[in-house]
């Protein structure tokens, strides 16, 4: 993770050069850097799995979606869940508050 190894395209880019994936932790980090109080940390890499697995081999693809994630909507879904398999991408929530200023 961090050093985008992932196989392209993924839905929000096409190649290396348009993904800004970094390690985990560096997005805690940065909200924290910019005022954030992050509350709650919570994966959801086994949900995603377990959508991946049960719900996306009957899907079918929207029209809409090669808008959203390019020419091939299918490859590209199929390149992340290979990526949260292979520990690259961690599908995580993180809950934050921004304090409000005196």
């Amino acid at each position: 993770m961090g050093t985008n190894e992932l196989s392209y395209p993924v839905p929000r880019a096409d190649v290396p050069a348009a993904s800004h994936v970094e390690p985990r932790e560096d997005y805690r980090e940065h909200l924290e850097a910019v005022g954030f109080d992050v509350k709650e940390t919570i994966d959801r890499t086994q949900e995603a799995l377990s959508y991946a697995d049960s719900v996306l081999p009957h899907a079918g693809i929207a029209l809409s979606a090669p808008l959203v994630m390019g020419e091939n909507p299918a490859l590209s879904m199929k390149h992340v869940i290979d990526a949260v398999r292979a520990e690259l991408l961690y599908p995580t929530l993180l809950v934050a508050r921004k304090p409000s200023q005196p």
